[in-house]
């Protein structure tokens, strides 16, 4: 019986995404490409202050030891579009950006999965596991 070929997968997040970095730290065994958008500092204050520096993934340098990264300036971006279609991607793994558009999701052959790092439903939004910190709730 002839082997399967392996899925080819990329994850979409913002560049420097905390929630993005913390989900390619666990992903490290597994061939992903990493699509990053826009232009964010490493370092977020705000973000440090939220979760009271208790999160803190690790570096997009760090990672880099492990992905492949691919940068763009923003969703919308056509440059984005044709790499995907060029790219033949299988599966997508939202891992902290905005709203993905039809023709972004539609780029993925077998679609996108999208990872919320809150407890639904009591945590909803882009800033769920500071809320949760700040709630003094685990975060699983």
């Amino acid at each position: 019986m002839k082997k399967p070929k392996p899925l080819k997968i990329a994850t979409i997040m913002n560049q420097n995404s905390y929630a993005g970095r913390e989900y390619l730290s666990r992903l490290k065994e597994f061939d992903i490409d990493v699509i990053t958008i826009g232009e964010h500092p490493e370092k977020d204050k705000d973000e440090d202050e939220r979760c009271g520096n208790l999160w803190l993934p690790p570096t997009e340098k760090e990672l880099k030891q492990t992905f492949k990264f691919y940068n763009f300036n923003k969703l919308s971006s056509l440059d984005l579009l044709n790499f995907l279609m060029s790219q033949r991607y299988d599966v997508g793994i939202q891992g902290g950006t905005g709203i993905l558009k039809k023709d972004i999701i539609e780029a993925f052959s077998l679609g996108i999965l999208n990872f919320h790092p809150g407890d639904l439903p009591e945590y909803r939004g882009c800033s769920a596991p500071e809320w949760q910190l700040f709630e003094g709730k685990k975060i699983r």
